[in-house]
């Protein structure tokens, strides 16, 4: 049974090795290597053959020149001699000179001289195929010069070429060598690199199938070496980061919204009951019904209000943007609530410059301002100041609405412009906490910034837009 077991464990790790070396086959790295080594192959087959043709080249030409010189070095030597002269010459360098091979024929081809055999006398540079006079050795080539001499006699000098065909054969082996082992190398590589590749695959697909299966606090493997993979696991872990942080806010808002329309709804409910079970008269049942219809007209709103923030956050309304001034938009809507500001008795001190340029969508940006400064009147106390005020530079306009009221706890001043977020948690006042989410969307819609800053006591909301040259 043991013995069963183990081939079985064999069995299946030798076909978890088939699968993996699969896998790597179908890489696109292993592909690259492998169109890579063919690429190599061919390269190296042309520089072969390019070295060759060069060097060929070079020693044709060094052998030439030795032929060259020595047939000029013979016939200076038989100069003022006749054929018998020539011939002893002739005779003498065969043995001193051992490099070269020399034949002198008569004009009839009959042989006088040399270490080779009677050739057919061919004039100029050209090979012979022999053997040395003194050896029944194997046939070799020859590369010299044929020349006519005195009384029509024929010369020939040469040197032998089979040597350097023996260095081309060994530069051939060499290079054929040297060709298998790269491209074995280039293999081998590419099956390690194809395999670092494909666990690093694998261990971001698992991780991915995970967070599928609904792990969303699982996050891509990094392993800190800043590659290719690194940086996308960093960017694809970034936008699950992004992708949770909504799916949290989704939750809150649902969370919140739910528990904002319970009590509409319950009195919604309870004023339809009332009027079913406890109305007597016609003005019992008209009051029960104008209840009920100002609950419905509360739940509307925030559907409403809702619907509006999600079309801005769509930056649909980008579309109708056109060059207008805050200046006299900001006036309009401080002398909106400069009556309010009287009746808390609240002090609203302005300061507003003028061509205040910007391109954006008039309408939204004027209800922008209503909601900061409701905000404003409504959470500050009788007898606080209400400034607000413009700060320009050549690239920006600050609008700054300030007040001297309870402020924001520092904690909290990220939270306030989520929806349905609200400072007074019992959520007993008026207000469905989405005034600053829809500050928040037309500001993000205009491209511009809302920061809330500590005015000590207060707050200090500033909104920064860009601004319109010209």
């Amino acid at each position: 049974m043991a013995a069963a077991r183990n081939s079985s464990l064999q069995f299946v790790d030798a076909d978890t090795n088939l699968m993996f070396l699969d896998k790597i086959y179908n890489t696109s790295s292993f592909r690259h290597t492998v169109i890579s080594s063919i690429v190599l192959c061919i390269a190296l087959i042309l520089l072969f053959y390019l070295a060759r043709w060069s060097s060929d080249t070079g020693v044709a030409g060094e052998i030439n020149k030795s032929v060259a010189s020595e047939t000029r070095e013979v016939l200076n030597n038989a100069n003022g001699k006749d054929l018998q002269g020539l011939a002893k010459v002739v005779t003498h360098l065969s043995t001193t000179a051992p490099r070269f091979f020399y034949v002198l024929q008569d004009a009839e081809g009959h042989r006088l001289a040399g270490n080779l055999p009677a050739v057919q006398p061919v004039l100029g540079i050209h090979d012979w195929r022999g053997r040395r006079m003194t050896s029944r050795g194997p046939v070799f080539r020859i590369h010299g010069s044929g020349v006519r001499t005195i009384d029509g006699a024929y010369l020939f000098v040469g040197l032998a070429a089979h040597h350097f065909a023996e260095d081309r054969r060994g530069l051939k082996d060499e290079f054929i060598w040297l060709t298998v082992f790269a491209i074995l190398l280039i293999f081998v590589l590419g099956l390690v690199t194809s395999g670092r590749l494909l666990r690093r695959v694998d261990a971001m697909s698992h991780a991915s199938r995970e967070i599928i299966s609904g792990d969303l606090d699982r996050r891509l493997p990094i392993r800190g070496t800043n590659d290719e993979f690194d940086r996308l696991a960093t960017s694809i872990n970034a936008m699950l980061d992004r992708l949770q942080a909504l799916m949290n806010s989704l939750r809150q808002i649902l969370a919140d919204e739910a528990h904002d329309l319970r009590m509409p709804l319950a009195r919604l409910r309870q004023n339809l009951e009332h009027a079913r079970n406890k109305a007597v008269t016609v003005e019992d049942c008209h009051l029960a019904l104008d209840q009920s219809m100002a609950q419905m007209d509360s739940i509307l709103i925030v559907f409403s209000s809702l619907l509006r923030i999600a079309q801005i956050e769509s930056c649909a309304r980008r579309g109708g943007f056109k060059r207008l001034d805050l200046a006299p938009l900001l006036r309009e809507v401080i002398e909106l609530y400069r009556p309010v500001a009287e009746e808390k008795e609240q002090t609203l001190i302005t300061k507003i410059e003028s061509d205040l340029s910007i391109e954006g969508d008039g309408e939204l940006l004027k209800v922008l301002f209503v909601n900061i400064l409701d905000n404003a009147t409504k959470h500050a106390p009788p007898g606080c100041t209400i400034h607000a005020a413009t700060i320009t530079d050549e690239k920006h306009i600050c609008v700054e609405i300030a007040d001297n009221g309870p402020g924001i706890p520092e904690p909290c001043k990220a939270k306030v412009f989520q929806r349905f977020y609200r400072l007074e948690q019992s959520r007993t006042t008026p207000g469905h906490g989405l005034g600053l989410s829809f500050v928040a969307a037309v500001a993000g819609l205009h491209d511009a910034t809302i920061n809330l800053i500590d005015n000590a006591p207060g707050l200090r909301v500033r909104v920064t837009f860009a601004r319109v040259a010209g």
